[in-house]
């Protein structure tokens, strides 16, 4: 059933596998899609209370050597237990660049409620929202309009959602709910031109994005806080894990031999030939990190640090400490860490994770949640490709799983 006019699901490209053989196999058995693979504008069944999908990586405030709970370990047991042979359960892609090549950005919801009536200057934002999604730098966005004197769309629209609107609404005036792509309220009102930029773009974004287009595994932002000398002790730290990282000190998976059968010996060979060995093994990977710094005070970023102090729901308590967001993929951001939990082994471990094997191909076990932004990821995976020498391109379906505000 149509809730009105709405941005259309986007088209996913084919498939294309850039890890072992059986790749596809793997998927299905690790978790059928309950869904096409273009996920619905709105989850059908809402459920009352939301709450964060993912508790993955935790917040480390105190904590000196932290404990990083990944699902991906489950995942491997998983895939491990389906009996597959090696070579279809060994993937040699790192985390990071599998998210980059595989895992669309989830969208943000903008819920439109109106009485019948769509003002004038209200269908050009949805029309720029339209031209937003299809825009050559796509924005990750999703327009669902609701008519409220229709009750059989309002059945179809999350509760905390509704609240929302009814918290802000007056005699039905027109209005716009916007929710991020893991169900957190980011705004409730009217929407201007200007406004819709802002909240879909910003010059630190473009910088998150570049620093990924250029080839940085992971880019790590510090929210500087009101405590200068923490401020600077969270800057050091940064500095320390891009040294290790190019010093070589962070693994980038590159393939996993102890999955791996031996080749077989060339038929008469004795094994000790120089044509019968091996290849020497190429330079290991070194990644590349790059490092930002964001203050709370720039109102060019006010959306941007709306969105990153709602990835946990009380980070706006700890302005006084410094934060450290990791982020990897197509602008997803990890639940950050604080305080004296910014310590190089916390960094270094974040790093170690996202270079690591890709053991866990679904998009949503995997930590994270994906920031609004507008950028040609598959140009970038195209970029990345190139210069890996390895095959890029769209994203695949069964890596990307959606969350919604009520689900």
């Amino acid at each position: 059933m149509s809730l009105g006019t709405g941005l259309s699901d986007p088209v996913v490209p084919p498939r294309r596998s850039i890890c072992l053989a059986g790749q596809s196999a793997v998927y299905l058995l690790l978790k059928a899609p309950s869904e096409p693979c273009r996920a619905s504008p709105l989850p059908k069944s809402p459920a009352p209370n939301y709450e964060p999908p993912d508790k993955n990586v935790k917040r480390l405030t105190n904590r000196i050597r932290p404990t990083i709970a990944l699902v991906s370990i489950s995942c491997l047991v998983s895939l491990l237990s389906t009996g597959l042979s090696p070579s279809a359960r060994a993937c040699s892609t790192p985390v990071f660049r599998y998210a980059m090549y595989n895992w669309p950005t989830a969208p943000y919801y903008f819920f439109y409620f109106h009485d019948g009536q769509i003002p004038e200057e209200d269908k050009a934002i949805h029309e720029q929202l339209e031209k937003l999604a299809t825009a050559d730098k796509p924005s990750n966005v999703r327009l669902t309009v609701i008519d409220v004197t229709n009750e059989e769309q309002l059945k179809y629209i999350p509760e905390v959602v509704l609240k929302s609107r009814e918290a802000q609404a007056k005699d039905n005036e027109p209005l716009f709910v916007v929710y991020t792509s893991w169900g957190a309220e980011l705004y409730v009102g009217k929407l201007d031109a200007a406004t819709l930029g802002t909240l879909v773009d910003s010059p630190m974004r473009q910088q998150i994005a570049k620093r990924f287009h250029q080839g940085n595994a992971t880019v790590m932002l510090i929210l500087k806080s009101s405590d200068e000398k923490a401020n600077k002790e969270a800057a050091k730290v940064a500095r320390q894990l891009v040294a290790k990282a190019k010093a070589g000190e962070i693994v980038v998976s590159s393939e996993l031999d102890y999955m791996m059968p031996p080749p077989p010996p060339a038929e008469g060979s004795d094994g000790e030939s120089a044509e019968d060995q091996p290849p020497a093994e190429p330079e290991p990977e070194k990644m590349k990190i790059a490092v930002l710094e964001l203050s709370r005070d720039d109102a060019n970023e006010k959306w941007l640090l709306r969105s990153l102090l709602a990835v946990e729901p009380d980070l706006d308590k700890f302005a006084d400490k410094p934060m450290v967001f990791a982020m990897y993929g197509r602008g997803r951001v990890l639940p950050p860490y604080i305080g004296k939990g910014i310590h190089v082994d916390n960094l270094v471990d974040c790093a170690s994770f996202l270079g690591g094997a890709c053991s866990c191909m679904i998009k949503d076990q995997n930590p994270g949640v994906d920031l609004l932004m507008q950028w040609d990821w598959d140009s970038t995976a195209e970029a990345w490709a190139e210069k890996q020498g390895e095959f890029g391109g769209g994203p695949d379906p069964f890596g990307y799983q959606e969350y919604g505000p009520g689900r």
